[in-house]
Parts: structure tokens; C-alpha cells; sequence
């Protein structure tokens, strides 16, 4: 298969966001992929900004959604609930391609996304969710927070059902897109919104923008 890069200087504004969200898409499903760890930030209660790296657990372009999952007792879950507003920044340095997203997050600790995120869930990635204090709770030195049990340990699939009281799945509805390609014969970028409501809703909207 060929790089993907090799084809960007043909590249057009609609074959350009479609690129965007197929590496998305590819990020959420292989853990090699540029994308598939990315920067999540938003707005705290005292107005400070905040801003994560986290890892993109799934995408869907005809639904302009971006899914990362998280604990329900971290500090983010309020403010996002609070403050909904979101960005997201990722880079790929392969293909050296950023891309910059807005849009509005939604926390969901139950219902069918919910349950469906969790059985999908590794037992591995279960463990994160085990910790007998919330994420962020002062120490007074270092513990990795895990139950004696399972500090040195994977927990075994019953075990790991522990953690799914913590457990949440954010979910970000996309509504602006921004993206950067470098190149040394001159750097692509481009700007999407998402319409609003209306007679022309329903699509991106956006083109070429000086890089």
C-alpha cells in the first residue's frame, strides 16, 4: 500500500475532509496510527483552560462524533458536563498532518452507547477504572491507587466488573474542522464548519485558508 502522502498535492477541499476523517477512524482502531492518541481540551469551573491527552476509543463522520472514555469521578466529568464546549488537537508526524476540532462534549454514564463502550472494554483497560480513589486525590506518597489484589496483577474478567461504576464514555459532537498538511513545496490548510439549522444544513462548509 502506498503512503497516503504521496497523493496529498492532488488533493482538493472534500478529498481532504474525507481524508481527515478516515485517519480518524483508522486512529480509534490501531494504537500505531498518529491518531490514535490526541489532545482533549475544555474550559474548568474557575475558567482556566484544560487540556488532556487521551485516547480515541471511536469516530463517526456521518454522526460528527469523536469517543474517548474516562472515569466518572475525574474532575473533567464535571466540567464537561458544566461547560461542553471542547477542542481537539491531533498530529500525525508520519504524514505530518495536524488536525484541530470543536464541538460539543457529552459525559454518558449509562444507557446503550455506555454499555456497549464497556463489553467492548479489554480487561486491560478495565484496570484503570479499579482504583479505590478517585483520579486526582492527593497522596501522601506514591501509590498506583489499585487494590492490594490487583496492584501486581491484571484483574481476571469477573474482577474487572468492579470498575464499571467508574466508568464513563465521552462523546464530542464535531463542528468545526481544521487542517494542516506541512510540505516543503508549501503547506496545505484548510477550515470546515458544520451548518446550522436551516435551508443549507445538513453539510461541511469550508475551502482553502492561508497556511
Amino acid at each position: 500500500m502506498g503512503n497516503p502522502a504521496e497523493h496529498y498535492e492532488t488533493y482538493g477541499p472534500q478529498e481532504w475532509l474525507a481524508h481527515a476523517w478516515s485517519s480518524l477512524a483508522r486512529g480509534a482502531l490501531s494504537a500505531r496510527h498518529g491518531f490514535h492518541v490526541g489532545q482533549l481540551a475544555n474550559v474548568a469551573s474557575d475558567g482556566a483552560p484544560q487540556v488532556r491527552t487521551v485516547v480515541l476509543r471511536g469516530v463517526s463522520s456521518e454522526a460528527r462524533q469523536l469517543i474517548c472514555h474516562t472515569d466518572r469521578r475525574a474532575g473533567k466529568c464535571a466540567e464537561l458536563t458544566a461547560r461542553p464546549r471542547v477542542a481537539w488537537h491531533f498530529y500525525d508526524a508520519r504524514h505530518k498532518l495536524q488536525l484541530r476540532l470543536h464541538g460539543d462534549a457529552e459525559v454518558h454514564r449509562e444507557g446503550p452507547l455506555w454499555t456497549r463502550r464497556w463489553q467492548a472494554s479489554s480487561v486491560g483497560s478495565r484496570r484503570c477504572y479499579l482504583t479505590v480513589e478517585a483520579p486526582g486525590t492527593p497522596q501522601a506518597r506514591w501509590d498506583s491507587g489499585f487494590p492490594a489484589a490487583l496492584r501486581d496483577r491484571r484483574p481476571e474478567p469477573d474482577e474487572s466488573e468492579a470498575g464499571r461504576q467508574n466508568f464513563a464514555v465521552v462523546v464530542s459532537v464535531i463542528d468545526r474542522l481544521e487542517l494542516l498538511w506541512l510540505s516543503a513545496h508549501g503547506h496545505r490548510r484548510l477550515r470546515f464548519a458544520w451548518l446550522p439549522p436551516g435551508a443549507a444544513a445538513g453539510r461541511w462548509d469550508g475551502g482553502w485558508v492561508t497556511p
